[in-house]
């Protein structure tokens, strides 16, 4: 017998919870802490178990007695907690004991969210009972299994009631119908429970309303987001909007914060949401509180909006600079890709600056290393298909599709959708002058422009019109691709500092849509490499500028009669981090890595003796100079192709090399390499065809 501290109760080692004794304690949590307090050693390790009980049951008495009594919900949750943290100590203390089980049920039960625990509890509990105890415990778990059916059958008819009410404000929305969409907001709203999802139409709700200009609505709505979740950043985002569009100094400072808020959360979303002046300022602040990566981040997130501000760059340049390593600010490799475009940038609007090209080339040289996150997320689809039978598997391939030339949109679009759904595509290169858009119409003739919509992606859209078509697409630029062709009205030329720019860009949008720049082994043991490339073209050096080294003055390419620099530029739309003469350099050097991953594959036994395998390579320009090109064309042989590409392709054990740039169709074997083009040419027609280069059996043209 034990006397409790300051109480005249009683309380007694197997006291029945249910006991008169218990019910009546006054308080019940006060008492049993002090219980639990006034004794010690043995005695209070003998009393734990059930003065773990007492407190449970206490509790719950106090929940009851708050809800009766209609106290704030948070006390009430607050005492179940309590009371559901020592049932589980109990249920620790005593596996074997329904007690806890029970005690645990009685908390879970009052939770819709735990109804499914509550009748597993007790379950449990009857299962370690007997008698009317039993009885008791299995209708209580009757009554919790009916009431979680009644629960997911009212959740499935207000999911139902919230989904179709958001997609009729959804489109209300898109349509510019922003009454309309408020309205049905609200109701969706009145059936939604999950905090998540009320969230989420707050935020949609927030949007229509600064579309209306109604900014004490937006504002009020944003509240609500950052009350039912702190943590998402899309509250304190549309919060900053609202602050932001009612203007005046002080609510433009309140907008900075909000952003501010956000930008600790999730950059990326919160800089889309944000004035490229308020990430600026948000930029200023970090900065001078000595946080150069969050201003280096905020000036990143202006740019993208506000690539032309001087300012903004040179900010950025600074925070770098205090960073002292531009690796630092990005650790994998599409953030370095995005790091060049920085620094590229940076570099073609102020060239007096040294440190902006130093930077460019180190990303640069990263970059060909192909040793970061975003490389290894790409290396890691090598494998994918390596499992696959190969007669299940057939490649085929072309290259200067032209998709911005009349008939390759209709002929692509005409491809069977069904046919070649277990097959792997090979482009080799010159898909269409822009990446992202063109309005079409002129020159072409007949205006497809608007059958297009008046403007589309068009390396996009051709990569993701074969990306239905074909199980995998691989792809490899051609010198059409990396133009950058001023005057248009995509505006590449702002978009892109370099070519090097665009051809990150295409691997991130290959990243994107599902095709493929690097190499893979596409069923088992036959292996497809994307081999980079661009002309080794030499040019005459211009008056008053010293000659080059002597061993880099003659073309290492195919003009037998002249094999001297030449006079004319091909490809002056292409815009190089190097010397023109230099920049087929960087490809061949982003081609050794994926060279020797392929080469340290085995090679099948029948093909050990000539150290060959079961392998397609393919790339834009011309590897030997034995192939056909059109002499027609003045100085064309000095930038046809590449001779060490050829190196290239006997290296990785090749046995077919698909090449394009020529528009000449033809096949070709030297040394028992088959050299194949099927170029699809300025415009096209439905007898136009793919080459299959491998059918199941192996690897050449059939």
């Amino acid at each position: 017998m034990y006397k409790v501290k300051g109480k005249g109760a009683l309380v007694r080692e197997g006291k029945d919870l249910k006991s008169p004794e218990v019910q009546q304690l006054p308080t019940g949590v006060e008492v049993l802490v002090d219980a639990i307090e006034s004794v010690n050693g043995k005695d209070r390790a003998r009393l734990s178990e059930p003065i773990q009980g007492w407190r449970a049951y206490a509790n719950l008495k106090l929940a009851e007695r708050s809800a009766e009594l209609e106290a704030p919900e948070k006390v009430t949750k607050e005492l179940r907690a309590k009371a559901a943290a020592d049932a589980d100590a109990l249920v620790k203390l005593d596996p074997h004991s329904a007690e806890g089980y029970a005690l645990r049920a009685s908390v879970y039960v009052e939770d819709e969210d735990l109804l499914a625990d509550a009748a597993a509890d007790y379950g449990r509990a009857a299962m370690l009972s007997e008698g009317d105890d039993r009885d008791g415990f299995e209708a209580s778990k009757a009554e919790a299994e009916a009431a979680l059916k009644r629960r997911d059958a009212r959740r499935a008819t207000l999911k139902k009631a919230h989904e179709d009410l958001k997609a009729v404000a959804d489109d209300a929305f898109r349509g510019g119908r922003f009454l309309e969409a408020v309205k049905k907001y609200g109701e969706a709203l009145r059936v939604v429970e999950d905090d998540d999802d009320r969230a989420k139409l707050f935020s949609n709700r927030s949007a229509a309303h600064l579309k209306l200009k109604d900014y004490d609505e937006a504002l009020r709505d944003a509240d609500a987001i950052v009350k039912l979740s702190p943590k998402w950043p899309k509250g304190h985002a549309r919060r900053g909007q609202a602050y932001r569009a009612m203007g005046g100094a002080g609510r433009a400072k309140k907008a900075r914060l909000a952003f501010a808020e956000g930008l600790k959360l999730d950059p990326v979303s919160v800089g889309t949401n944000a004035a490229p002046d308020d990430m600026k300022k948000v930029g200023d602040d970090a900065f001078r509180s000595g946080d150069s990566g969050t201003a280096a981040a905020c000036y990143s997130l202006a740019l993208k909006r506000d690539g032309q501000n001087a300012k903004l760059w040179s900010n950025r340049s600074a925070a770098f600079a205090k960073l002292g390593d531009p690796g630092r600010a990005f650790d994998d490799a599409r953030k370095v890709e995005h790091a060049y475009w920085y620094y590229a940038m940076a570099s073609s609007l102020d060239a007096r600056d040294a440190g902006h090209q130093t930077a460019k080339l180190d990303c640069l040289k990263r970059l060909v290393k192909e040793d970061g996150l975003q490389a290894r997320k790409r290396d890691a689809l090598f494998k994918r298909d390596a499992k696959l039978k190969p007669s299940a598997v057939r490649v085929w391939a072309c290259s200067d599709v032209h998709y911005d030339h009349h008939g390759a949109p209709e002929w692509a679009d005409a491809l069977s959708d069904t046919m070649y759904q277990r097959d792997s595509l090979l482009l080799a290169g010159d898909i269409a002058d822009t990446l992202y858009g063109v309005e079409l119409g002129a020159g072409n003739g007949r205006d497809i422009a608007n059958f297009y919509l008046g403007r589309f992606p068009l390396v996009k859209l051709a990569l993701q019109t074969f990306k239905r078509k074909f199980r995998r697409v691989f792809y490899v630029p051609g010198n059409h691709d990396l133009w950058i062709r001023p005057g248009l009205n995509d505006d590449e030329e702002k978009k892109f500092p370099d070519s090097i720019a665009k051809f990150l860009a295409m691997h991130q949008l290959c990243d994107e849509i599902g095709c493929e720049m690097t190499p893979a082994e596409v069923c088992q043991g036959v292996f497809v490499i994307p081999m980079y490339g661009w002309s080794a073209a030499r040019r005459r050096k211009t008056r008053g500028v010293p000659p080059a080294d002597p061993a880099r003055r003659y073309s290492p390419t195919y003009d037998h009669h002249d094999p001297k620099p030449g006079n004319v530029r091909f490809d002056k739309f292409a815009k190089w981090p190097v010397d023109y003469n230099e920049a087929w350099k960087i490809f061949h050097a982003w081609n050794e890595r994926r060279v020797a991953r392929v080469a340290a594959e085995p090679v099948d036994k029948k093909y050990r003796k000539t150290k060959q395998r079961d392998c397609v390579t393919f790339g834009h320009f011309l590897p030997r100079k034995e192939l056909p090109y059109p002499g027609q064309i003045h100085e064309f042989a000095k930038c046809a192709g590449l001779a060490e590409l050829d190196t290239q392709v006997r290296a990785a054990g090749a046995r077919m090399h698909v090449f394009g740039h020529t528009h000449m169709n033809t096949l070709h074997e030297f040394d028992k390499v088959q050299y194949l083009q099927n170029s699809i040419g300025y415009g096209c027609s439905n007898s136009t065809q793919f080459a299959l280069v491998y059918d199941g059996n192996g690897v050449g043209a059939h």
